[in-house]
């Protein structure tokens, strides 16, 4: 069973409503339970904030003893007469009041601060700050006029009236879309800028605190609790039990600490507004005080582009530069957020402008992308202009390279014609009856053994020769059935192919189906198969069509006879091809084909096979 502890937590916050639906789910038939949670939360709703209740305006105002905070109305402090009561904070309250300048009447935002959370001796020191206050001159800021303290001791701030809308009820009724935001918050950095930089902490950027009016230009006001850097932080002040000079969701982990404060708590501050204005909701969700205080001084939030939202509308824009600005800017330790509001606004510009963020690093591909999305017509020209001047380059060279592969090509197989040429004579020398002495009934087989004992010795420095003479010489060997002589040559040939000088995977290919036929003829049919598959991979469509049809034979023996015909109908396509100029490939496709057609008993195919094959 839960207990009232637990519930009251998850209820306080919510709605009646809302609160209602809740105590129905978790408590049930349990009375007792509801009734103790009901009794926290009416106490927890009458009690309100302390912090945000009027003081005793007898003690406050001596002037104004026995009256009412309404009272106040037509009362002066100084030369301003009070009008309407504008709100009450935790620091004390603010009226409308007016005075009179050179005949003109002067509208004023005055704040009455409570005694109760100055120090005694913090006067001096207040009064010191409000003359740096007033000096600070920047349209984006509500200039504070006045800054004194009355003859009983009341202190209070004069400020310029600003009239609008907190900065988020602004954008969400103007329905602004995410650069739009950007802008205003880049607007609001500008501002807190003026302040740094005349040593001046806001410590309560919030949006109640940026006012957007009628000119679309937020303002900062609200200075009750600015600090003076030059100042030292006064030690009774800090130590007031109860004193809490700041907004929790809006401070910076060092203020919840109690840490010294610099600029870049404004600019954590900063960092929490644009999360608002961006996502719909603040960085952080504990709701506790402690939970609070917790999360933020240890962790950062989740990013804004994953944040759950109440429109996630509002976080397709996010994801990349502007998850890592507000990451930044939200930072729990001071040296590794931004230093200034400069420095973040910086980076907010360089987002709308298109250029790199300087929190994301000056990575190439990161820069060179921010490069062309900026300049995307000027790149985009440049970039086709390139790829038809490399296209014409790559063109002129690629038919430059083929020109000059292809006279290289020439002159290599003219030399190695005149070569084969001057073999063949010194090898029909050889056998000349005439001029050698030998035997008039030459034999080819004579012939043959000849050139075989010397092809390697006197072509040792032209590998491309002597191979190209081993293939002659090894398929003359295999078509007189002289298997274990036309495997030597053909072996030393397909070893020369392969040699770096020679590199001819083309005059592989065609002995590997040499190599191939010879493994058919000597009955090694796994090896014939795969020297008759390796040869498939020849560019040269006679290569290929001769294995398929001698991986036909070799199927056709082993009764493969699907796997026979289907080879042998893929060679009847490439001898169609106007490549292929050996005249009897096919009639010999189409013989093959009518020979297996016959195995399978489809005898009209067969028959027609058999004729065209005769007709060629």
């Amino acid at each position: 069973m839960p207990k009232p502890a637990d519930v009251f937590d998850q209820a306080v916050d919510l709605s009646p409503a809302d609160r209602a639906s809740l105590l129905e789910s978790l408590c049930g038939e349990n009375e007792t339970l509801r009734s103790e949670v009901e009794s926290l939360l009416a106490a927890w709703d009458a009690s309100g904030d302390f912090l945000e209740q009027p003081v005793d305006m007898d003690t406050a105002i001596g002037s104004a003893a026995g009256n009412t905070l309404e009272d106040l109305a037509g009362q002066s402090i100084g030369p301003w007469l009070i009008g309407e009561h504008l709100g009450s904070g935790g620091m004390g309250d603010v009226w409308s009041a007016t005075r009179q300048v050179e005949g003109a009447q002067q509208e004023v935002a005055l704040k009455i601060i409570r005694t109760a959370i100055l120090a005694p001796d913090a006067m001096m020191r207040f009064r010191n700050e409000c003359r740096v206050l007033a000096r600070l001159e920047h349209p984006g800021i509500a200039r504070l006029i006045e800054g004194a303290v009355t003859s009983e001791g009341v202190p209070y701030l004069v400020v310029e009236y600003v009239e609008g809308q907190p900065i988020d009820s602004w954008c969400d009724e103007q329905g602004l879309g995410i650069r739009d935001r950007v802008r205003l918050l880049a607007s609001v950095c500008e501002a807190v800028r003026h302040l740094n930089r005349h040593s001046v902490i806001h410590r309560d950027i919030k949006p109640a605190n940026v006012i957007v009016g009628s000119s679309s230009r937020p303002k900062l006001i609200d200075f009750g609790i600015a600090r003076v850097l030059d100042a030292a932080e006064d030690e009774a002040e800090l130590t007031v039990t109860g004193l809490e000079r700041m907004t929790p969701t809006y401070a910076s982990p060092e203020h919840l600490r109690g840490d010294p404060l610099s600029i870049a708590s404004d600019v954590y501050s900063l960092g929490v507004l644009a999360y608002r204005l961006l996502t719909g909701r603040l960085p952080f969700a504990g709701r506790k005080r402690w939970e609070l205080e917790k999360e933020i001084t240890t962790s950062g939030p989740p990013r804004p582009s994953e944040a759950e939202v109440p429109d996630p509308a509002m976080t397709k824009g996010l994801k990349g530069d502007l998850d890592t600005i507000v990451q930044k800017a939200l930072h729990p330790e001071v040296d590794r957020r931004y230093p200034s509001a400069e420095a973040l606004r910086d980076d907010l510009t360089r987002y709308l402008e298109g250029r790199p963020v300087l929190a994301r690093g000056d990575s190439f591909g990161y820069v060179a992308g921010k490069f062309v999305r900026r300049h995307l017509a000027p790149v985009l020209l440049a970039t086709l202009a390139l790829v038809i001047l490399v296209a014409g380059l790559m063109t002129g060279f690629t038919l430059f390279g083929r020109a000059e592969m292809a006279r290289r090509e020439a002159e290599q197989q003219r030399a190695s014609a005149e070569q084969v040429s001057e073999f063949l004579e010194s090898l029909l020398a050889a056998v000349n009856p005439t001029t050698s002495g030998a035997k008039l009934d030459v034999t080819v087989r004579e012939v043959l053994d000849v050139a075989a004992t010397r092809v390697d010795r006197e072509l040792e420095d032209e590998p491309a020769v002597a191979a190209s003479l081993h293939a002659t010489i090894g398929s003359a060997y295999l078509n007189l059935g002289l298997l274990d002589e036309a495997e030597e040559h053909l072996v030393a040939a397909h070893r020369l192919y392969g040699n770096p000088a020679v590199m001819d995977s083309e005059g592989q290919a065609a002995v590997r189906v040499r190599r191939g036929q010879l493994a058919f003829d000597q009955e090694r049919f796994e090896d014939a198969e795969d020297l008759l598959n390796s040869a498939l991979v020849a560019r040269d469509p006679e290569t290929r069509a001769r294995a398929l049809l001698h991986l036909s034979d070799l199927f056709a023996a082993q009764s493969r006879l699907d796997k026979a015909l289907a080879a042998a109908l893929e060679a009847r396509v490439l001898v169609d091809s106007d490549d292929v100029n050996d005249p009897m490939l096919p009639a010999q496709s189409l013989s093959q084909m009518g020979v297996i057609l016959y195995r399978q008993s489809r005898y009209a195919a067969a028959e027609t096979a058999m004729t065209d094959a005769a007709n060629r």
